[in-house]
Parts: C-alpha cells; sequence; structure tokens
C-alpha cells in the first residue's frame, strides 16, 4: 500500500507542475493576442494550483502593467514578497 501512495504523490505533483505550466503558457498566448483580462484570469489560476511559482508573478504584474493598472501590478508584487519573505525568514 505504500508504493501505490508514493506513486500517486509522485504522478500527483507531476501532473500539478505539467497544468501549471501548460496554463503560463496559455496566458503567455492569450497576452501575446492582447487578450489581457483573459490573460490574467488564466495566471490567477496557475497561481491557486502552485502559490510558490515566481514567474507566474511576473506574468501577472506585466498584464496589469499592460492594462494601464500599476496599482493592480504592485499588489501582485507585494503578495509575492510577503509570500518570499514568509518562505526565506
Amino acid at each position: 500500500a505504500d508504493r501505490s501512495s508514493q506513486w500517486s504523490v509522485g504522478m500527483r505533483n507531476h501532473l500539478q507542475t505539467e497544468y501549471v505550466q501548460i496554463l503560463n503558457r496559455l496566458a503567455d498566448l492569450y497576452a501575446r493576442d492582447r487578450r489581457l483580462e483573459e490573460a490574467i484570469d488564466t495566471a490567477q489560476m496557475s497561481l491557486q494550483q502552485d502559490a510558490y511559482h515566481e514567474s507566474t508573478y511576473r506574468r501577472l504584474m506585466r498584464y496589469h502593467a499592460c492594462t494601464d493598472n500599476p496599482e493592480a501590478a504592485l499588489r501582485v508584487y507585494h503578495t509575492l514578497e510577503k509570500l518570499l519573505n514568509e518562505f526565506f525568514l
């Protein structure tokens, strides 16, 4: 039973990583097509799966900046800053 449990945890982690990467690629495609609200929504979905994925935060900041919403970009920055401070301190 322990071996199957280890296998399922490993598989779950692998699939979660793949899902985050796919969401980030999709967000980039939306952004490329200037569909920035969809890019933002997709990047936020990615963070729901992996709250520690730094490149997703960078994407969100860039997308918000491109929508002329520097306040939202700054909120994303502060969220990441808080998360990293909690993790490393």
